[in-house]
């Protein structure tokens, strides 16, 4: 068989960050962070193409996430189009994790706790950027098991280290319930991706997977691992 060819396509959960172009810089640390746990993050600004017709994308794009992502700053309370997409994302009931900076929710989503970021200094504003993500994670699995475990398997193929590769074989490691194509999936990736064949605690991921679904595994795919 052709292991360069996926089992099938991961359903990936959909992130729409909201931001003040002000804070552009560590909009894309909060992306970065998201998008290592495979989440598909949509920034406005960054990727909208000159040529597209803004608003409209804008729109399609709240619609379609999964989480509403509003980076509350100083500079998005004044911006008028961070206040307008937090009006949207609040009336279409999005599921709305708001992270802060000496500033609370306010308006519609006055209610909702948000996840404070120390800007301090760079180092503990990464650390606490992890920190939040970590804890959407935990929430996501209970909501969306599935497209989260697929948001997952999409980190471990795009994986570029040893690190990322254990912590997303441990998460993993953690979900009973995988289907036989997330299993053929995440035994494919590990033959292709040398980070993730080659880092320890993904390898033991895999080997109980190998150990414990004999019965679903692609008998072809099986082969590779004789």
């Amino acid at each position: 068989m052709d292991i360069s060819v996926p089992f099938y396509s991961p359903q990936r959960i959909k992130v729409f960050l909201s931001y003040s172009t002000i804070d552009k810089n560590t909009a894309g640390v909060i992306r970065f962070e998201l998008e290592s746990y495979g989440y598909n993050v949509f920034l406005a600004h960054h990727d909208l193409k000159p040529s597209q017709i803004w608003v409209e994308e804008i729109l399609k794009n709240i619609d379609e996430c999964d989480i509403f992502l509003p980076f509350l700053t100083e500079n998005s309370f004044n911006s008028f189009w961070v206040n307008q997409e937090i009006g949207i994302g609040f009336v279409k009931k999005k599921l709305i994790f708001p992270f802060k900076i000496n500033l609370n929710p306010w308006g519609f989503i006055s209610q909702i706790q948000a996840y404070p970021l120390d800007a301090s200094n760079g180092t503990q504003l990464y650390n606490d950027i992890k920190i939040a993500c970590g804890k959407i994670h935990k929430i996501i699995i209970n909501k969306n098991p599935e497209k989260m475990i697929d948001t997952l398997i999409f980190a471990l193929y795009n994986s570029g280290s040893f690190d990322t590769s254990n912590k997303i074989a441990t998460f993993l490691s953690t979900y009973p319930n995988l289907s036989a194509d997330q299993i053929n999936e995440i035994l494919r990736i590990s033959l292709i991706n040398e980070q993730v064949r080659e880092a320890y605690d993904a390898q033991k991921f895999v080997s109980k997977l190998l150990s414990k679904y004999q019965d679903v595994i692609n008998s072809e795919l099986l082969e590779w691992f004789d």
